[in-house]
């Protein structure tokens, strides 16, 4: 819900839209943009607040933002039996300007002349349905990168935001096991944490800050899978249950949001079998979201279905967590519990309830 109509509620309070997929816009849980025709988009004066993420209303049946760890009153909307909430529908067909590089046929491309720093640049790639570049094999960076004729340095999709030294694509992979990974002299940087590339195909890093241009890329769509009982990206692991990784690093709401619209949740691990056989074969780097916060009691974590980690069935902290200054689940391949900045972005893992 993100709307109101003379709600006895005092003040500010939660209803349901965001903008953490993309910053500014904001988004219904249903993936409605506010504005779009039919949606409704009425703001207070001086809202929406940019800076901050989660929708607000209040009784005169105006919106606007609000810190997302503020504590409020909220509204809750449930859809009439038979009713199904709308969905909106993928477009299978290239975004505007992509084209495709010579024989290599994987993917189409976009040459983005106009510099952007490298967060805007992804961002804007990601408007267009598409992601800044990957370079998963020589072949593709002979028909895409030497040909693209750019000057200098632009933008390529990894950084190392989540291990230091460590560069990832925007997807999870690491540079070492992407197919591709030649480097220029003297590259990377150790200081410097974004992904750059020259048209010899050689690979850098810059500072994020700068701008550049940038290749955007556009992921065919693959073949039509096999029917499955699972929503797409859902495998069964053992007897144990039905997952999912996302390997798209977003805040912790965000990604429970996203797991709560598959239809699942964030994973609540009960059990050291459900441990070792969906952490620790996940492949994810670093910490990742787990479904377990405070919110309610600062120091006590609990389970997104209401129960102690001890009676969930599972509670082994790494060494020195939990950290009781922040609020938020994660776990490591590892097999060990932790506890995170829940504004920080990471990957995650689903379980279909």
């Amino acid at each position: 819900m993100c709307m109101s109509t003379h709600i006895h509620i005092p003040s500010w309070f939660w209803v349901g839209c965001d903008d953490f997929a993309h910053r500014g816009n904001y988004v219904n849980f249903d993936g409605q943009q506010l504005g779009n025709p039919g949606v409704y988009a009425t703001f207070a004066p001086g809202e929406p607040d940019t800076a901050i993420h989660c929708g607000v209303a209040r009784g005169d049946a105006k919106l606007g933002t609000g810190t997302c760890t503020l504590k409020r009153e909220y509204l809750c909307e449930r859809y009439k039996p038979g009713q199904k909430p709308p969905t909106m529908a993928p477009s299978p067909s290239a975004p505007t300007g992509y084209v495709t590089a010579g024989n290599y046929g994987r993917s189409l491309y976009k040459v983005h002349r106009d510099e952007a720093s490298w967060e805007t640049a992804r961002r804007r790639c990601a408007d267009e349905g598409a992601h800044l570049m990957f370079v998963n094999s020589q072949e593709e960076a002979d028909e895409v990168l030497k040909k693209s004729d750019l000057p200098g340095w632009f933008w390529l999709g990894f950084d190392d935001f989540t291990n230091e030294g460590e560069y990832m694509y925007l997807d999870g992979t690491r540079l070492v096991d992407s197919g591709y990974s030649s480097w220029a002299n003297n590259e990377p940087t150790d200081d410097l944490n974004c992904g750059v590339a020259k048209t010899d195909g050689l690979l850098g890093t810059g500072t994020c800050k700068l701008e550049r241009e940038y290749i955007c890329e556009w992921d065919k769509p693959s073949s039509p899978p096999l029917p499955s009982p699972y929503p797409s990206g859902y495998v069964k692991i053992h007897e144990l249950g039905v997952y999912k990784v996302h390997r798209d690093r977003v805040p912790w709401e965000a990604a429970r949001r996203i797991c709560q619209a598959e239809g699942a949740q964030l994973l609540i691990v009960n059990s050291q079998s459900e441990a070792e056989a969906v952490l620790g074969t996940s492949g994810l780097p670093s910490w990742f979201w787990l479904g377990f916060d405070d919110f309610d009691n600062a120091g006590q974590y609990i389970t997104l279905d209401g129960n102690t980690l001890l009676d969930a069935g599972y509670e082994k902290w790494d060494s020195g967590e939990p950290d009781k200054s922040v609020n938020c689940g994660v776990a490591s391949v590892r097999g060990l519990l932790g506890t995170g900045n829940c504004n920080l972005k990471r990957e995650y893992i689903c379980e279909l309830i």
